[in-house]
């Protein structure tokens, strides 16, 4: 009998080291992006690119849509959590993902720092509802709106439930939780005036320009798509290359994104045509992609 507790503690134990170590590039990356987020709410701009779009001011305000909204916190610890002890294949690629979109979020707010003017100046009734929409917005300014992350980790969750094989995010109930409350939260994001149009519209778009290459990376031009990248590979832990010339680890990631976000938050206001890197892109062979094989995934 003692044998037998002693094996279970010892089961136990090492499930949960295991889950950790998996889990701890994902915890140290959230870390250093609310840190980085911190910073760039409380710094002051010269300059900021106003988001409006026409379809915002036909949206009306809507305050129980602020349910949703806050709902997608725990949605997001319970699909990372639920797909890291059951399917680590699929929560490896949903990591890169966060990491790629979050990561691609600070820099963006850096350097093209915009603000949002969609908010009522005075909220039109008096319930729970608008005292929460109100408490909200005494906690979140309305800068650093573009692209929309909570439209954008919504996303890659509702994918990475859906392509997960596993039989806990197979179930029926789990899948329709994680579709409905996410088309609600995407929903929410507009009808509390958090974000506009143009936000939810450029993460979609953010989504499926990281979607090809950790997903369909045989859609990428020539040698790109036929490399067995880290993140495609269905057994490789994150930490460890599959290819000597695969792309660099999360660790690696990592440490790039902390140490270039100084270089983007210097308090001065980017234009766009000072972005070097955006004219220089359109000239690599390796971001011109297969238009014909991109409609394959429609």
């Amino acid at each position: 009998m003692k044998n037998k507790n002693t094996i279970q503690k010892k089961d136990v134990k090492r499930f949960f080291l295991t889950n950790l170590r998996e889990a701890a590039p994902m915890l140290c990356f959230i870390v250093a992006y609310f840190v980085s987020f911190s910073i760039l709410e409380n710094m002051t701009r010269l300059h900021y690119y106003v988001i409006s779009s026409p379809l915002d001011h036909m949206i009306p305000f809507c305050e129980v849509f602020v349910l949703p909204y806050f709902s997608w916190f725990p949605y997001m610890v319970i699909g990372a959590g639920l797909l890291l002890f059951f399917d680590k294949p699929e929560y490896r690629k949903l990591s890169w993902m966060l990491y790629l979109g979050m990561g691609a979020f600070i820099v963006i707010s850096a350097l093209l720092p915009n603000i949002l003017y969609l908010r009522p100046e005075t909220m039109p009734r008096d319930n729970l509802f608008t005292h929460m929409v109100a408490s909200l917005y005494r906690t979140d300014t309305p800068t650093n709106v573009t692209p929309s992350i909570h439209v954008f980790n919504t996303l890659v969750m509702v994918n990475g439930i859906a392509r997960s094989q596993e039989k806990h995010a197979r179930a029926r109930g789990v899948r329709a939780f994680f579709f409905v409350d996410g088309i609600l939260i995407i929903l929410s994001t507009m009808f509390i005036k958090q974000h506009s149009v143009y936000d939810v519209a450029a993460a979609f778009l953010m989504f499926a320009l990281f979607y090809i290459p950790i997903y369909r990376p045989d859609l990428l031009p020539g040698k790109l798509g036929e490399r067995k990248l880290l993140f495609h590979s269905e057994t490789a832990p994150l930490f460890q290359p599959v290819h000597h010339k695969s792309l660099p680890s999360g660790r690696l990631l990592f440490c790039a994104f902390v140490c270039f976000f100084p270089l983007g938050c210097s308090g001065r206001s980017a234009a766009p045509e000072s972005l070097f890197f955006f004219r220089i892109s359109r000239r690599l062979p390796c971001c011109q992609l297969n238009l014909k094989k991109c409609l394959a995934i429609l």
